[in-house]
């Protein structure tokens, strides 16, 4: 989702981003690594780092403003002189330091990429406008909670510094997320290059292919087994990967991107549930087998709910299930028309 398409900019679909690169790809040597970056991702941390946050507190009814650092801080602050956070008005403060020193920090952060992995074959992709599951008819927008939220001040500088210097696609129609997943697939399986993704987003640990992706904030190369993949313990939550974290994120959803079967649940289920339902499962069938028993018995067999336009949705546990499968899977393809039926039969699971 995105509120910035950059004028000057072409944007591509997915079938004419891939139709470009497959050919680009022909003049790449054998055995040369390509780096597929996420470019939201990079963008929004490069330009994140360049503004410094605080908040402005005055008590309600004065003019007098005093400056803290996080909205924390003034809570811990509140409750060491016995003062009621809620008496105050809290402003956010955003100062940035001058866009050229931030354009210049991205332009050095790819040049160490460059270096790292001893290439100069990168991708970047970036979203564009008209991702098809804004218009999902759930109950509230897909990613809605992050309209009118605050950006980093040099954010749209930074987006048009990689449309215009880099090999960079401006995606629309879908997430720049299902590219940087599809793309790193193909490379690593259908060419003789090797591929690396540079990756901050949890969806992408998903590839039911076996693919690498670094992580900038860990500075590690993982690889991906795909397939069934795995799930562990993470914090009081969990992480994981291959289908086992594909199904962990339709039956759980995923706040960040404002979607969430949960509301729909008869009983609470969480992550640590999920965890210990299927962590020792062994093969797909088994998870997938599995995923519709305990599915069914949280949403039942019918459900209705009224969606975000206000149109009242009759849904069956299959269909609702196909409804969040369109949120979560990435496509890996132009032509990818994966559904969660299709999932079931691959593997032979019966449902009816």
């Amino acid at each position: 989702m995105t509120d910035f398409p950059t004028f000057f900019a072409k944007s591509h679909t997915y079938q004419e981003a891939w139709d470009e690169i497959t050919e680009k790809l022909k003049s790449v040597p054998a055995g040369e690594t390509v780096l597929v970056v996420d470019a939201d991702g990079l963008v929004f941390r490069t330009a994140s780092a360049s503004d410094t946050r605080s908040i402005l507190v005055n008590k309600k009814g004065f003019t007098k403003f005093k400056q803290y650092n996080t909205r924390t801080e003034f809570k811990e602050y509140c409750k060491e002189k016995g003062f009621e956070y809620a008496d105050f008005e809290i402003q956010d403060q955003r100062d940035a330091e001058d866009v050229s020193f931030c354009l210049g920090t991205l332009k050095r952060t790819i040049k160490n990429l460059k270096e790292k992995f001893n290439t100069e074959h990168l991708i970047f992709f970036i979203g564009g406008v008209g991702n098809f599951r804004l218009t999902l008819p759930l109950p509230v927008q897909y990613k809605s909670n992050r309209i009118g939220m605050s950006k980093p001040t040099h954010l749209q500088a930074c987006r048009e510094y990689l449309l215009k210097w880099y090999d960079t696609y401006m995606i629309d129609g879908c997430e720049s997320d299902d590219l940087v997943v599809g793309v790193t697939q193909y490379i690593t399986h259908q060419t003789d290059k090797k591929c690396v993704a540079w990756n901050i987003d949890k969806d992408f640990t998903q590839s039911l292919l076996p693919v690498s992706y670094y992580h900038p904030v860990d500075g590690v190369v993982y690889d991906i087994e795909g397939g069934l993949g795995e799930l562990h313990e993470h914090g009081k939550g969990v992480k994981g990967s291959g289908l086992k974290w594909l199904i962990g994120q339709l039956l759980l959803g995923d706040k960040i991107d404002s979607y969430c079967p949960k509301q729909f649940f008869r009983k609470r289920y969480g992550e640590r549930a999920f965890y210990k339902d299927f962590k020792d499962l062994t093969t797909e069938k088994e998870v997938l087998e599995r995923w519709v028993e305990v599915w069914r018995k949280l949403v039942g067999e019918t459900i209705t709910f009224t969606d975000y336009t206000g149109v009242i949705r009759n849904h069956s546990w299959l269909s609702l299930a196909e409804l969040y499968f369109l949120c979560c899977y990435m496509r890996t393809s132009p032509i990818d028309d994966m559904t969660f039926k299709k999932l079931l039969n691959q593997y032979g699971v019966t449902y009816d």
